[in-house]
């Protein structure tokens, strides 16, 4: 009879053993313990995430994400109060240049004068247009979509107060003030 080794398939004589990794008790044992060379199928798939390490990317995104949103609304707050402010510096500005071409800083001869600067006027001349002449590409709305607004008095023809009403829309505490002018 024939000699026949172990890669002649079913009839051979020899006894399949596993191979020398299974017998070492290694941990790749049960995957080379076929015939052949071929891999048994594990119990276990380790080439694959599982569930918990899925939450956990999962779970440090949402954090990044909600990160990046605060950050960006805060940033966007501050860029409208700054905004804000030197949108009202400007009308300061061309406040000033009307008060030393007229002598008085716009607003009534009598009486007293209050308003968002998008509305006012006096003798028919509205405050856009008699800023204009000053200072050009004059902002009037505040970065909330509100007029800014204007309070003069005749009893005080050299003071005046700008303000804008905020992010919240009413006048209140968190109103933005450029300041008043002379007294």
């Amino acid at each position: 009879m024939k000699n026949r080794s172990i890669s002649d398939g079913p009839l051979s004589a020899a006894p399949s053993f596993p191979s020398a990794a299974c017998e070492s008790g290694g941990r790749n044992a049960a995957r080379t313990a076929g015939r052949r060379g071929q891999e048994w199928p594990s119990a276990r798939r380790t080439d694959a995430f599982t569930l918990v390490e899925m939450l956990v990317v999962a779970a440090i995104i949402a954090v990044l994400i909600g990160i990046v949103i605060g950050v960006s609304n805060f940033s966007n707050r501050k860029a409208a109060l700054s905004r804000a402010i030197a949108d009202m510096e400007m009308i300061k500005a061309a406040l000033e240049e009307y008060r030393i071409q007229h002598g008085r800083y716009f607003g009534p001869a009598s009486g007293s004068l209050v308003g968002p600067v998008t509305n006012i006027s006096v003798s028919g001349v509205t405050f856009a247009s008699a800023m204009s002449n000053y200072v050009k590409d004059l902002r009037l709305v505040d970065p909330w979509g509100q007029g800014y607004y204007y309070s003069n008095s005749a009893a005080m023809p050299f003071a005046y107060r700008i303000w804008s009403s905020g992010p919240n829309l009413t006048n209140a505490a968190d109103d933005i003030e450029s300041g008043v002018g002379y007294f």
